[in-house]
């Protein structure tokens, strides 16, 4: 994945709808956190009900902040906090991908009939159950990743010479 391009700061432009702020001329209120968990949960929550796209992207630690974030919020919340706040989407973004390839895996053991003909299925191939258990953008994953699995394996095969 590429990043946003440099000094983008897409969640304070709300996607380049509004225009990068610099530093406040006077000097800006600093939000100050009596508990800096709770406000960094909140925040996080609300990018990636906000942003779930950009969110689910952030795939490696960020290293520029002004990727997401203009002068004028590093200067209100703090670059160590919104640091924390990429570094924890970062962080379930590792743990859902682990939860991908997890139930992939096990999905495509249990299910190996079904495997062979995901992209007849798509997301008819997972209960009803297994949509109210897991939601559809999770599944969804998982049939990416489903077909990417198959597409390797049938790649492979193609390039194996059978022994006759």
């Amino acid at each position: 994945m590429v990043g946003p391009s440099m000094d983008a700061a897409i969640f304070s432009t709300d996607l380049g709808r509004l225009a990068v702020r610099g530093p406040a001329v006077m000097p800006a209120r600093i939000i100050l956190r009596s508990v800096p968990e709770n406000d960094m949960e909140a925040m996080v929550a609300e990018l990636q009900v906000k942003y779930p796209t950009q969110c689910k992207a952030i795939t490696r630690p960020v290293t520029n902040l002004h990727d997401y974030f203009d002068d004028y919020d590093q200067q209100l919340h703090g670059a160590m906090f919104l640091h924390a706040v990429l570094g924890e989407i970062y962080r379930r973004n590792l743990i859902r991908r682990r939860a991908v390839l997890d139930y992939s895996q096990d999905w495509a053991e249990l299910n190996p009939k079904a495997f062979d003909h995901m992209l007849e299925y798509g997301m008819n191939a997972f209960t009803e159950d297994d949509v109210s258990e897991y939601g559809e953008d999770f599944l969804q994953d998982v049939l990416e990743e489903l077909q990417l699995r198959k597409t390797q394996r049938d790649d492979a095969s193609q390039r194996t010479p059978s022994i006759e």
